[in-house]
């Protein structure tokens, strides 16, 4: 019960500020486009590859074999984390309200 309190008061403080967030972003965004013209002329104003495909630059494609996992090949072992007491304490803490 306390738990579910606790999220409803969070909830509550934290609409507010997102959508504070959220209007300033929107702001910040419209201004950038208000102005984009303006850069988009003394910024290589030609350079539209939506339009014109045949002006992207040609780079290698990626072989796809050669990808593997950040921490695959390599020697270091990650530590193996027991949390199986942990969701049951969490479990238990909902059980007692």
């Amino acid at each position: 019960m306390a738990a579910n309190c606790l999220m409803k008061t969070a909830q509550l403080v934290r609409q507010p500020a997102d959508q504070n967030h959220r209007s300033q972003a929107v702001q910040k965004l419209h201004k950038a486009c208000l102005n984009y013209p303006d850069w988009k002329k003394s910024h290589r104003p030609n350079w539209k590859p939506w339009l014109y495909p045949e002006i992207q630059p040609d780079y290698p494609k990626i072989n796809l074999e050669e990808c593997r996992p950040p921490n695959e090949g390599l020697d270091v072992q990650q530590p193996l984390v027991d949390e199986t007491a942990v969701s049951e304490e969490i479990g238990k803490e909902d059980d007692s309200d």
